[in-house]
């Protein structure tokens, strides 16, 4: 899944509805898999209710966002998602760099 490769994009916007892998599927096996650089996932669905809001939350998504959707809002939820997205990658980088230089200082 591109999703899940070291280069693959760090946002993604996902339909519940999708054919062959539906959108729950993709975030359970974007957050079950390797440690990678985090992709900020917004479930963008015409699915209402709060039971799937909590589905789609519970399956590893950031952000949910109803059809049809306010085109300011998802303009809002990318540039959220992209900034957030890019702050757990500078944060992760961090945080190895960290534990690299602990395991040789030993």
């Amino acid at each position: 899944m591109e999703l899940t490769s070291l280069d693959g994009p760090r946002l993604a916007l996902l339909d519940w509805m999708m054919p062959e892998m539906d959108g729950l599927e993709v975030c359970r096996r974007v957050r079950s898999g390797p440690e990678r650089p985090y992709v900020y996932i917004t479930m963008l669905t015409s699915k209402l209710s709060s039971e799937d809001v909590v589905a789609g939350l519970e399956a590893g998504s950031d952000d949910y966002i109803t059809k049809p959707c306010n085109p300011e809002e998802l303009k809002a939820g990318c540039a959220q998602g992209s900034e957030s997205s890019a702050s757990k990658i500078r944060w992760c980088r961090r945080a190895k760099r960290c534990a690299s230089k602990r395991r040789t200082t030993r």
